[in-house]
């Protein structure tokens, strides 16, 4: 696992600090350190709670980490996280089109600090478009819906009624504007942690 050192710390300083090893490709940890926060982590993972702290998301192998799972293995490595860096951003008011990339870092008390990016876009599935009643429609989307060949799916009403829902893009775009901006930041966030605590070793993003 290698991190990044701020300016002004002596190498050998952060070697006695953090137990780190120089090699041609950055700074690692030697492999005692390396076994023990594995086994750290699984005890942190012991104590999660599947769902809130991690999930299995279909077609994946390893556990994808949630934020607050990243915060647990955070506070029990002594992590803490820097200000977001908005990288990149796009905001298309007319288009309408958002999309950020953000960095972040988490830093430990001897002055190191690991960086993840993460990005987010309002042309995602989750955010572009969204499942309502068909009924609910106007005549003018119910035709395009058709048109373009819109998914559909039936549910189940609260009466018991089987009701036609279709997936259509989402008109209120502008009020997930927050959303995806602090999407952007978490999944930079889950990443530094990833690679702060050698977790990507147990958990996926």
């Amino acid at each position: 696992m290698g991190d990044e050192i701020d300016e002004g710390q002596a190498p050998d300083e952060a070697i006695t600090k953090g137990a780190l090893l120089p090699t041609t490709t950055g700074w690692v940890m030697p492999p005692a350190t390396v076994r023990q926060r594995m086994d750290e982590i699984e005890e942190y993972r012991a104590i999660m709670v599947e769902g809130e702290d991690y999930g299995v998301i279909p077609g994946t192998q390893k556990p994808t980490l949630f934020q607050p799972g990243a915060d647990t293995l955070c506070k029990a490595a002594g992590l803490w996280q820097a200000d977001p860096e908005f990288v990149e951003r796009i905001e298309d008011w007319d288009a309408p089109f958002f999309y950020y990339l953000v960095k972040v870092r988490v830093r430990d008390d001897a002055g190191r600090y690991w960086t993840g990016t993460g990005s987010c876009n309002s042309r995602e599935s989750k955010y572009a478009s969204k499942f309502v009643p068909l009924f609910t429609l106007s005549p003018e989307s119910k035709e395009r819906a058709e048109l373009e060949g819109w998914p559909q799916e039936m549910r189940k009403s609260k009466a018991g009624n089987n009701v036609a829902w279709v997936k259509a893009p989402n008109e209120d775009i502008f009020s997930l504007v927050n959303t995806i901006q602090k999407m952007a930041i978490k999944r930079a966030y889950v990443a530094a942690t990833l690679r702060a605590t050698g977790a990507h070793r147990v958990f996926t993003q």
